[in-house]
């Protein structure tokens, strides 16, 4: 069985775009270089697993839902921090 890369790479592109981040200043808050993100979000790289764990917990969803389940992340709401966070 192998897996499907283009499910992860449409769930990182997806939450980026729903948060209203760019790919610099989210890679910056990631620890990663621009064009490292670029990679994994085009599907150049694939992420380590040590990646994924800050992605997800930058996101806060699990690495499951990043890799397997697209459907639940269109039901999540955009976060509530981030340099573009909308303020009450």
């Amino acid at each position: 069985m192998t897996f499907d890369y283009s499910i992860l790479q449409k769930n990182l592109h997806d939450l980026r775009v729903a948060n209203r981040i760019s790919q610099a200043d989210l890679a910056k808050e990631l620890g990663f270089s621009r064009h490292t993100y670029l990679n994994y979000e085009t599907g150049i790289r694939i992420p380590t697993l040590d990646a994924l764990r800050h992605i997800s917990a930058y996101y806060q969803v699990s690495i499951d839902d990043l890799l397997e389940r697209p459907q639940v992340l269109k039901e999540q709401e955009p976060l509530k921090r981030g340099p573009k966070a909308k303020k009450k």
